[in-house]
């Protein structure tokens, strides 16, 4: 007759066999991410590697799955932990953040990237653009919303080359995006079926939101403020950061359609990135 610790270690060593399974499939994975780089070389791929919309599939899908057996929060951390890991063996990230060891961006940063993958920490959104700029595999993370850097809107001064890819965190309790950040670097964000689009709008200074608001309202895109500020170098001049739903591309022909549809109300209209949509827990 077997006692309860007999049954106890019986289970515990299907535990181990099952850890033994996945050990051996992660190694596989990593066999297979040996070869992706390898064809990448051959392509002659440059750049960072991340594909952020493939990325966001991959952790949708999963959290879906297992959302009846563990947290969503949960699930993406371990498959963050994997692609992440993944990644840094083909290819040493670095990351660039704003703010201190107490940051949100640095925590929220170590959350998806891995805290094995080294973390600058700057006091200036500038020197984080400035890191990004320089090197094609630094990460940049800045805030989303302009209240928490007053005076410093980064977003005027993002080269065409930079593209914000990514909102963090990735698993969130609500669809607020109000203690949201950006990953942003040169990066080529990728369309999901569930994204939002940031856009810089740039308009003489006598035009109002609601102007602008009504114009993108006739050709149903609703769009949300995020900031507005005067553009550097021209006094009768104001950029605006806008969010819309859906995913635009750089040089889509929607944006030839927006600008038409504002007419003599916008001087020009630039895209500056997309992401996923954060998976929301029920």
């Amino acid at each position: 007759m077997l006692t309860h610790d007999n049954v106890l270690l019986e289970l515990r060593t299907q535990i181990d066999a099952i850890d033994d399974q996945i050990i051996s499939l992660l190694k596989d994975r990593l066999a297979i991410v040996d070869q992706v780089g390898r064809h990448k070389k051959e392509m002659g791929i440059n750049g960072c590697f991340l594909k952020p919309g493939r990325e966001a599939a991959i952790l949708k899908r999963v959290v879906m799955e297992l959302r009846p057996h563990f947290p969503d929060a949960a699930i993406a951390s371990m498959w963050r932990m994997i692609i992440s890991a993944s990644l840094f063996h083909e290819q040493k990230l670095k990351v660039s953040v704003f703010g201190g060891d107490e940051s949100k961006g640095y925590w929220l940063a170590r959350e998806y990237f891995g805290s094995f993958v080294p973390i600058n920490k700057h006091v200036s959104i500038g020197s984080v653009l400035s890191d990004v700029e320089k090197n094609d595999s630094v990460i940049g993370v800045v805030p989303l919303h302009w209240q928490e850097v007053p005076n410093h809107y980064w977003w005027q001064n993002l080269k065409d080359n930079v593209s914000v890819f990514a909102v963090l965190p990735v698993v969130c309790d609500t669809a607020n995006e109000q203690k949201s950040v950006l990953a942003l670097g040169k990066v080529k964000p990728e369309p999901t079926g569930d994204d939002s689009t940031l856009l810089v709008l740039n308009t003489p200074l006598t035009v109002s939101k609601n102007t602008i608001s009504k114009a993108l309202q006739s050709i149903k895109i609703s769009a949300e403020w995020i900031a507005q500020s005067p553009t550097p170098g021209d006094e009768k001049a104001v950029d605006h950061l806008i969010k819309v739903s859906g995913f635009i591309q750089q040089y889509d022909p929607l944006l030839t359609v927006i600008s038409k549809e504002l007419d003599n109300h916008m001087n020009y209209i630039k895209r500056i990135g997309a992401y996923a949509n954060p998976i929301v827990t029920i």
